[in-house]
């Protein structure tokens, strides 16, 4: 019987049925493509074992002038520098405030009650006390309050009273008061900066609600933000960091003040005056009306100059949402425009806010809700000119453009777009319904973009509906494009098991914030590991606190899913068997396989599901074969080309063929595998057919 080859180009195309799909890839998950081929994603590892208070939301790289490298992660709560298997909390602090016997400590409880005179503070702030005079008991020592790590707020009793929950910094475990003997003494109190919020917060538009008890106007189709979860932003100014939370100032960390040897801790031992801080000109003296407020910031690469979005303007406390201004030239503590600066500012006139920016190595792209700009520098006296590139078009998030391949390519609110310093271009993709079907509205603000410079991909990570009720709250799934080959995917990055509580987090496939690999060997990715928004609380009412902890992988290496198994699969279309009007026989399928990167045996798993009728669900034409790759030799090339087939059969004979049977008018391939000993990659397949009748 003749042999058909099928040649599926390389893709995922999943904008209609399977069937008028045809001889395509029609779904996948944890798969890419090189070249014509089809293959497993490489794996990721888990970045030593710290844990990180918050959601991460941004994260960085970068080295101080001696080659010491720093990794950065800012959450919506604190902000980190990850040296080594060490992670410091760098956390801006606000004005130190003294504070006589604060406390009010109970026998057996780990609560501890601070009284402060209109604190102004609420749950999940952390505080420190950089100083207390005397233990408050035996257990609830001077030395374990003034620890570095702080503690945080778990109920607010009043607009003077708080409890803060005590644990061990070194132990990482709670500690219960014995009988109080003092209130502390004199004590020097620290809040770090306030929290942000982990989600969204949304309502329905104009319309809403009742009117003298009967329903009024009409609501909108869309949710409408009306609370935003915390952004943070990053950059490095040479070997020190800038960073900023959205509607926040901007606070720097000089690393060479803050390090020894290149380890945090000006002092030999990290303390909490190693911290970052505001930059003003009490901090810093000869700093010049730096913004207050903004909404976020960058560092243009063309020229050095600090640039922030929807700032405050000099004079002024009220932030701009469409104000841009920028320091001088290579001085990002000057914002003060003089004759002898290049410091200014502008306001945009299209568009509601200023949504996003990016920095390529020639202009500054800015993205309002409704326009894109690009932001170029031109010298005194104008210093930067503006022109409006693009009106109606803007991004989904605040991170859903990056810069690659000179060219800036972003997630819009309908569609993929590339921007190479013409004009706005959308990227044609044929899994952009797919994608936008599946996007829980209500968070896409959350919605990130990743470049994986090492495989000229650009990863897309959104929050998703299926799956999940009523949608994921972080990003759970990713859309994939290359950009030299220009083919598409989409899938899910498996982790290992989340620690729900209050089910706020739907889904454990999550990433949050991403580093391509520019200073670090592998790209780094935050992700939410345990989350807990109802913790409970003790026999005295007493609320624990709430728990979001961060922690990082690093991926592009090895084959697992930090140890674990990774699925991947990929499946064609419905292709038809000879016209298509008649039904056909198939007996035999010889697949181009093979499994690289291993190290143990390693299994794939071959399915051809023949349909009588597009759109069935199951066939009973549907044939599968397991091929089984042993382990590479010892010292040999972590190649194998050649399998077995079943489960233990023809164990000593490799067989080029699958004997596999089945009728049908049509029929999908689907190649799958769950191993950790290797990656599995599949060229052309050829498969045996006959015309046939049906029985």
């Amino acid at each position: 019987m003749p042999l058909t080859k099928l040649e599926i180009p390389a893709g995922i195309k999943r904008d209609s049925t399977s069937y008028y799909t045809g001889p395509s890839w029609y779904d996948c998950n944890n798969i890419q493509f090189r070249g014509k081929a089809v293959e497993s994603i490489n794996g990721w590892y888990r970045d030593s074992l710290y844990e990180l208070n918050g959601v991460g939301r941004a994260s960085y790289s970068y080295r101080d002038y001696t080659g010491n490298l720093y990794q950065f992660v800012g959450t919506n709560w604190k902000q980190y520098v990850i040296v080594g298997t060490d992670a410091y909390d760098i956390t801006p602090t606000e004005t130190p405030i003294n504070l006589t016997n604060p406390f009010t400590a109970t026998s057996g409880s780990p609560f501890l009650l601070v009284n402060h005179v209109a604190h102004g503070r609420k749950v999940n702030d952390w505080v420190n006390f950089s100083s207390v005079a005397s233990d408050v008991s035996t257990t609830f020592t001077a030395a374990l309050l003034t620890q570095v790590r702080g503690f945080q707020i778990t109920e607010i009793v009043d607009l003077d009273n708080y409890y803060i929950y005590i644990v061990d910094e070194t132990t990482n475990t709670p500690v219960n008061s014995t009988a109080p003997a003092s209130s502390g003494g004199a004590v020097v109190l620290d809040y770090r900066v306030t929290s942000g919020s982990i989600a969204s917060a949304v309502g329905l538009g104009w319309g809403t609600g009742t009117y003298g008890g009967v329903p009024w106007g009409y609501a909108s189709t869309l949710p409408v933000i009306i609370g935003e979860a915390r952004r943070v932003y990053v950059t490095n100014y040479g070997e020190d960091l800038m960073f900023a939370n959205s509607g926040g100032p901007l606070y720097y960390w000089d690393t060479s003040a803050k390090t020894v040897n290149g380890i945090p801790g000006a002092s030999g031992t990290f303390q909490l005056s190693d911290k970052a801080v505001e930059m003003n000109s009490t901090n810093f003296p000869g700093a010049s009306d730096v913004p207050t407020v903004v909404d976020s910031f960058l560092v243009s690469t063309r020229d050095g100059s600090c640039v922030g979005f929807g700032c405050n303007d000099i004079g002024s406390a009220t932030q701009n949402s469409l104000l841009v201004r920028w320091s001088d030239q290579n001085n990002p503590f000057d914002w003060t425009p003089t004759p002898v600066n290049t410091a200014g500012g502008q306001v945009l006139r299209s568009g509601s806010r200023i949504v996003g920016g990016v920095a390529t190595k020639d202009e500054v792209v800015i993205f309002t809700d409704s326009s894109l700009y690009s932001m170029r520098f031109i010298g005194p006296p104008d210093v930067f000119s503006f022109s409006l590139i693009s009106s109606n078009v803007s991004l989904v998030s605040h991170s859903a453009a990056v810069d690659a391949a000179s060219s800036v390519f972003f997630m819009g609110n309908d569609g993929f777009y590339v921007y190479s310093g013409g004009a706005v271009q959308p990227l044609e993709c044929p899994v952009v319904s797919y994608v936008y079907d599946d996007i829980n509205l209500d968070q896409a603000q959350k919605c990130f973009g990743a470049v994986n410079s090492r495989s000229s991909e650009i990863f897309w990570f959104y929050p998703g509906i299926a799956g999940a009720n009523p949608g994921s709250y972080e990003p759970n799934k990713f859309v994939c494009f290359n950009y030299e080959s220009l083919h598409w995917s989409f899938g899910t990055m498996d982790m290992s098991p989340l620690n729900l509580g209050g089910g706020l987090q739907q889904n454990v496939n999550n990433r949050t914030s991403w580093r391509d690999a520019v200073i670090t060997e592998y790209p780094m990715a935050s992700y939410l590991k345990d989350y807990n928004d109802e913790p409970g609380s003790d026999g005295a009412g007493r609320t624990y606190p709430e728990i979001q902890c961060t922690g990082v992988m690093m991926h592009d290496f090895g084959t697992t899913a930090n140890g674990e198994e990774i699925d991947s699969f990929v499946e064609s279309g419905d292709i038809d068997i000879s016209s298509g009007d008649e039904l056909s026989f198939y007996s035999k399928i010889i697949p181009d396989l093979m499994i690289f990167n291993a190290s143990l045996q390693t299994s794939v798993d071959i399915s051809v599901k023949g349909k009588y009728y597009p759109g069935q669900a199951t066939s009973s034409s549907e044939g599968s074969v397991t091929a089984n790759f042993p382990a590479p030799a010892a010292n040999g090339t972590p190649v194998v080309t050649e399998y077995t087939v079943g489960s233990g059969s023809n164990a000593d004979s490799y067989v080029r063929d699958m004997n596999i049977r089945g009728r049908a008018r049509s029929a999908a391939l689907r190649i799958s595998s769950s191993n950790i000993g290797g990656q599995w990659r599949l060229g052309v397949v050829r498969v045996e057919t006959r015309p046939d009748g049906a029985r």
